[in-house]
This record gives structure tokens, sequence and C-alpha cells, in this order.
């Protein structure tokens, strides 16, 4: 009987201090494929990139001018609905671009603008993946940051990599 009173008490202590007013917050995760460099010789080869860690900051594998470099994107706001994504970094040494399908634009605000980096999402979204490409324009080491926001208070997640051109 005290054994039955013990777990009892507990389970009430433990149901007690649950917050049961509104959705769990969780931060928004981004998460990317493999980068994948397509050079522009006769033979159309591809490299896998790798990335290094150096300082706490990310480099993507040297590209040389000219290279297409792709990758998709996971945006998941987890419990949470997703509000906005952008991508944005130095337009006059990379031409960055976002591949969204006409299907995809049905889940996106009419401010968004994929051509610049920037996609506004419609409520009910939680989670949603894209392709992205960037082409290397000139020589230099340009910045490519990641802005995911969701409805969570935990929100936005950022993440950045740079990008070596030789």
């Amino acid at each position: 009987m005290k054994r039955y009173i013990l777990i009892t008490l507990c389970a009430a202590m433990c149901l007690t201090s649950c917050k049961w007013d509104g959705e769990p917050q969780v931060s928004p995760v981004i998460s990317n494929s493999y980068f994948v460099a397509y050079h522009p010789d006769s033979l159309h080869t591809f490299d896998t990139l790798a990335i290094t860690v150096v300082d706490k900051e990310n480099y993507i594998d040297t590209i040389a001018v000219g290279d297409t470099v792709r990758f998709y994107v996971g945006v998941d706001a987890v419990t949470n609905q997703l509000t906005s994504f952008v991508v944005s970094t130095d337009t006059t040494v990379l031409s960055l671009s976002m591949l969204v399908t006409a299907e995809f634009r049905q889940a996106l605000e009419a401010t968004s603008d994929p051509e610049h980096g920037i996609l506004n999402f419609k409520p009910g979204y939680r989670a949603a993946a894209l392709p992205v490409q960037y082409i290397a324009k000139k020589i230099g080491t340009p910045k490519v940051t990641m802005k995911l926001s969701s409805d969570s208070q935990y929100s936005p997640t950022e993440i950045s990599f740079f990008q070596k051109i030789d």
C-alpha cells in the first residue's frame, strides 16, 4: 500500500511540473547534404567538397571561378511552424540561387523572394527541403549565411560557412 502511495505521489509531482500551455518550444534545425562542385571543363567533372573547421568557422573546399556548387538544405521547425528562411552572401563573388519549384511556391507567402534568397512560409509548414546552388564569379572567400526562423521562442537558428575560390 505504501508503495502505491509513493508511486502516485511521484507521478503527481511529475505531471504538475509539466508545462501544459502551448506547443513545445524547440530551436529550428538547418541541415545540409553533401556539397558537390561541377566544373565547366570539357569532361563535365564534379567533386564532393569537404568541410573544414578552423577557429570555429566552417570552410568549404576550394573551387575555381566558373564552378557551380549544388547542395540540398533541409529546414525543420521540429514541433513548431516555419516562418522564414534567408540565405545571404556577397553577390559580387557568388551567384546564389534557390531552385524553388512551382509546387514549393504554394507554401510561400507573396513576400518571398527566392531569387534573392528570401523564403517566407505560410502558416502550417513544419519542414521543407530545397536545392541551393551557387556559381563562383571571381576569386575570394565569401561567407554564406543561412538563417531559419520559426514561431518558437528559441528561434532563429543561424549557420554560416566560407567558400574559398581560386
